[in-house]
């Protein structure tokens, strides 16, 4: 579905009204996938996408999510930048979490220590002193 600007250029349209012809034919694709039991699935950030195309685009992931003849995968408002933003978050929340879980596994409720063992074999019996103020700055949870 990509050249809409280039199919305005040639058309001699009116800036916009490639991406409204684009949606209109990808609308008609859609529901012939529909009526052959394709199962479509839009790879991209949606909520960069106006409010009545997001919906859309929702509403055909969820009416067609059972259907398994084939997979019609479309990718569309994507940019690389906001990808490695988004991979870049995913993987700091998931350290976040890691963190905090094995934080709650080793803490002593009662003096606030972390009593852990190094992967050194040297440091085994270290005992790591932290803070609640420090972790919850530390880990992005909040004051």
């Amino acid at each position: 579905m990509d050249g809409n600007r280039r199919y305005v250029r040639n058309s001699n349209m009116n800036e916009g009204e490639g991406h409204r012809s684009g949606f209109l034919a990808l609308m008609s694709m859609l529901q012939y996938c529909y009526e052959l039991g394709v199962k479509v699935y839009f790879i991209g950030n949606l909520q960069l996408l106006r409010e009545p195309v997001r919906l859309a685009a929702e509403k055909v992931m969820n009416t067609t999510c059972n259907n398994n003849k084939v997979v019609l995968l479309i990718c569309l408002a994507y940019t690389s930048t906001d990808e490695i933003v988004h991979s870049v978050q995913e993987a700091c929340n998931e350290r976040r979490v890691e963190n905090e879980y094995l934080i709650s596994k080793n803490v002593d409720n009662d003096s606030g220590v972390v009593v852990g063992k190094k992967k050194n074999d040297m440091d085994y019996g270290v005992c790591y002193s932290v803070s609640r103020r420090q972790e919850a700055h530390v880990y992005g949870s909040g004051p």
